[in-house]
């Protein structure tokens, strides 16, 4: 039942953005086979430092900011607000 929650939440995410990365506002770089954009779920704040697993602390980035939000100088704010 949790895993279903989370990939449900994280369904939820990408589709915020209407296929646009929301760091760089880029499009995702590519579809996926069922036609849907190609985004990944990042917690921004992390749950390793205790971050929520939730809509809210999450957000849908390309595969670039993503990487440059773990290992880079890339800060990121919440813009996901569920209700």
């Amino acid at each position: 039942l949790q895993m279903t929650n989370m990939i449900s939440y994280q369904g939820l995410v990408r589709t915020f953005p209407k296929g646009k990365c929301q760091s760089c506002k880029r499009d995702a770089p590519f579809l996926k086979e069922d036609g849907t954009p190609f985004l990944e779920v990042h917690h921004i704040e992390w749950l390793s430092k205790g971050g929520e697993d939730s809509v809210e602390n999450a957000i849908a980035l390309c595969p670039n900011c993503h990487r440059q939000a773990h290992y880079g100088a890339l800060e990121l704010v919440a813009v996901n607000k569920q209700g």
